[in-house]
């Protein structure tokens, strides 16, 4: 089971929110597209938080409810922000389950990219990376980190050894699902 924390996933859904819009503000002049954008996002921003975190309870759920089928010898969990912060521990972690040798080029996604012309998966930003970038693990704190998770979701996730972010102003928003 890959995770992801549920504040980030959010983020991301916002930031692909952001780039639909941009690119069909195409023709429009940049003031104005920029300004469109910004206006856009901010008038549904906690409905679309809303809806990314239901989304991830939801997905979380039912992969928990399939997991419980499966036995745990078969089963890893892997944080994509230890992945991020420790890649080479994680990584190795993944081969000793799996019964292989870690390999250098393991530690670099980006040059073992399918062909996104047949594959039409995950999302593009990956490919204007070069290397494991380890900010990633936190970056959306600085968008999302005020957002309190619903209770469903904050149960998921502290399950998983997600705490909410701390070192914020204690005024937060709450985003109900």
């Amino acid at each position: 089971r890959l995770l992801r924390h549920p504040l980030a996933v959010a983020a991301s859904w916002l930031d692909r929110e952001a780039r639909r819009i941009r690119n069909a503000s195409g023709s429009w002049p940049w003031p104005l597209s920029a300004a469109r954008t910004r206006l856009l996002l901010s008038l549904e921003r906690n409905r679309r938080i809303a809806r990314a975190l239901a989304r991830w309870t939801d997905v979380h759920e039912r992969v928990g409810s399939f997991l419980a089928t499966v036995p745990p010898s078969r089963q890893i969990t892997l944080r994509s922000e230890d992945l991020l912060l420790s890649p080479e521990t994680e990584m190795a972690r993944i081969c000793a389950m799996l019964g292989l040798e870690p390999h250098p080029r393991m530690l670099a996604p980006e040059r073992n990219l399918p062909d996104p012309l047949r594959w039409h998966v995950g999302d593009e930003k990956i490919r204007g990376f070069a290397g494991i970038d380890r900010t990633r693990a936190t970056a959306w704190q600085r968008e999302l980190g005020e957002v309190r998770l619903p209770p469903r979701t904050a149960a998921i996730a502290a399950s998983f050894g997600y705490t909410e972010p701390t070192g914020r102003p204690p005024v937060r928003r709450s985003v109900d699902v």
